[in-house]
């Protein structure tokens, strides 16, 4: 894996390959890429795949608890411009099902720009029972901030084969009430996922409601194809704070969602 933790005004982690990594004991949380470090003008980390065609990136043998972390970034100043694009993950491989919790990327820094945008992740089948979340980027965001969470996908299915655990595609629930911010939420495509038993699904999280101070646009995203079979778990496709004057939900599309327990389409 790859880890800083040494301050620049500039990081860059991009276009490296992580593949046919594991674990054959039980603990130990896997990180693929992680930085920590605070820098000033630019974070980039774009390019990267974490597995790809010639090896997935972890196979876990034995039964685990430990936390996986695909990117990770808690570094980065309200001057930072931080760019998490264009990465693909694949091949997570439980041999033996584990509860460990997956977060596929995360940021924790408030930085002036955050563009999560163009990341995929392929044909994933996990079993595992902890929680599963996509992209978190619970932060703050700053005076004149922009954040761009555009154009992410599940490419092929994503399947979780353990019965139980919830599945969060999306979570940005901080409260910003700070002037000149731009948050969109579009395009992003998250289809064809199969779940069973009371495993749920959360859907995609963005209840920061701006308080009239930001501008967020959720448009365009394509939620299609879930599956639950004869599972009792709830499924919810959006959840969404438009109190805000400024904020708009638009045409987006919520389609063929199969489940025997509750589903929602849009909670607000």
């Amino acid at each position: 894996s790859i880890s800083n933790t040494v301050t620049f005004s500039t990081i860059n982690v991009n276009n490296n390959i992580i593949r046919s990594n594991i674990k054959p004991v039980a603990t130990g949380t896997f990180t693929a890429i992680s930085n920590a470090a605070p820098a000033s003008s630019a974070i980039n980390i774009n390019g990267n795949q974490l597995g790809n065609a010639d090896g997935g990136l972890l196979t876990y043998n034995v039964a685990t608890a430990a936390a996986f972390l695909g990117i990770s970034n808690t570094g980065g100043l309200p001057t930072c411009a931080l760019s998490i694009q264009n990465n693909d993950i694949r091949g997570i491989v439980h041999s033996i099902a584990g509860t460990n919790a997956h977060t596929y990327i995360i940021n924790s820094a408030a930085a002036l720009s955050q563009n999560i945008s163009g990341n995929t992740f392929t044909n994933l089948s996990v079993n595992t029972s902890g929680q599963v979340i996509f992209i978190s980027n619970n932060v703050i965001m700053p005076v004149n901030g922009v954040q761009n969470v555009n154009g992410n996908s599940i490419s092929g299915t994503y399947t979780r084969t353990a019965s139980s655990g919830d599945i969060t595609l999306f979570t940005s629930s901080s409260s910003t009430d700070l002037p000149n911010v731009t948050v969109t939420n579009n395009s992003n495509n998250f289809s064809n996922i199969t779940i069973n038993g009371t495993a749920t699904i959360s859907g995609w999280i963005n209840t920061d409601a701006g308080m009239g101070n930001v501008t967020k646009t959720l448009s365009g995203n394509t939620f299609n194809n879930w599956t639950a079979g004869t599972g009792t778990g709830a499924i919810t496709a959006m959840s969404v704070n438009i109190t805000s004057p400024n904020n708009a939900t638009t045409n987006n599309t919520i389609s063929n969602i199969s489940s025997a327990g509750t589903i929602t389409g849009i909670t607000t």
